[in-house]
């Protein structure tokens, strides 16, 4: 006997019916778990894999507070994290956060996070950052310890049948510590969003230099730099307002570091003329920080081994690394 209730009974007849006139033979997905009087509605995604969802889990190692493991799980997917041996160095012990990641109970990969002698720093994370494939991608995210280093990141993701998972690094370090993932634009896509460690030391020292914005995004088997998309913008414009206090001040001569920021992001913004032409009232004439770009190496005493360039003043080399880094292009009109 049936011991569907009634009004789910209803429901699921009605359903039929608008499908049968209105859908004809299509598949159809119900996007909601609609329970009914003990039964459960739901129409699993991409013939029976486990649909994605756009929250994620967040799980911080702290080795020196004592938080060295833990779990996170979603569906078949779980991730054990414990706290490992990496090296031995004389006699100092240096650990990593190691994340297994588990599929149905069969070990499908492992991350490594940056060893330390204190204990491990590092954020793990289940973050949709590629919906083309039917799992979340697993995400750590850890710090090297060190002056104003270095925070690597690394993810774990499947392939579209969800049969296969690859190891994705970004390439680039981040500066500070271990961060998660994040979805500043709210569609459920998770994002990693830091700031231009190409900009530190560059034309100042690291306190005095104001990075724009740098976003990735996870495309596959590799991260793309994302940060000229116009979806991007209101990133920059936050950005933008953390600056806003240095036009409240009355000095006429101005950091190197900040306006190099400051007019790289403006020009994310479409708006690179208005800072140009702030950054000639503005800029400091008389400071002391070397205008050179060296095209090679540098070797273990600070010495540019290739073609170093000498720069006449900073509007010209800011300009030149503009075009280096891709905030404009060779021949821009100012």
């Amino acid at each position: 006997m049936d011991q569907t209730p009634m009004s789910a009974q209803l429901l699921i007849q009605g359903w039929l019916h608008l499908r049968h006139r209105s859908l004809g033979p299509r598949p159809w997905l119900l996007l909601a778990a609609i329970p009914l009087g003990g039964l459960l509605l739901l129409a699993p995604a991409n013939q029976g894999q486990a649909a994605a969802t756009s929250r994620s889990q967040i799980l911080r190692i702290n080795g020196h507070a004592g938080k060295t493991n833990g779990v996170l799980r979603q569906g078949p997917l779980v991730v054990t994290v414990r706290r490992e041996l990496q090296e031995r160095v004389g006699s100092k012990q240096f650990q990593a956060a190691v994340a297994r990641v588990r599929v149905h109970g069969r070990v499908v990969g492992q991350l490594k996070g940056s060893g330390s002698e204190g204990g491990p720093s590092a954020v793990v994370q289940l973050a949709e950052m590629d919906p083309s494939n039917p799992y979340p991608e697993v995400y750590l995210s850890s710090y090297s310890f060190g002056a104003h280093c270095c925070n690597y990141v690394q993810v774990l993701s499947s392939n579209r049948r969800g049969t296969a998972w690859r190891l994705v690094t970004l390439k680039q370090s981040l500066d500070g510590g271990a961060e998660p993932a994040q979805d500043p634009l709210g569609n459920g896509r998770y994002l990693v969003v830091s700031y231009d460690t190409r900009f530190l030391y560059r034309f100042d020292c690291y306190a005095c230099s104001h990075p724009p914005r740098r976003i990735w995004q996870l495309q596959g088997d590799r991260f793309i730099d994302i940060s000229q998309r116009p979806e991007m913008r209101p990133l920059h414009r936050q950005r933008l307002q953390q600056m806003a206090a240095w036009f409240r001040r009355r000095e006429k001569g101005s950091s190197y570091g900040f306006l190099a920021g400051y007019v790289a992001t403006k020009a994310r913004l479409g708006q690179l003329r208005e800072a140009w032409s702030i950054l000639l009232q503005r800029y400091d004439r008389h400071s002391e920080w070397e205008l050179s770009d060296c095209r090679g190496e540098w070797d273990a005493r600070g010495r540019c081994r290739g073609r170093e360039l000498v720069y006449r003043s900073f509007p010209e080399a800011l300009y030149a690394f503009l075009v280096k880094t891709g905030y404009i292009r060779s021949g821009t009109r100012l």
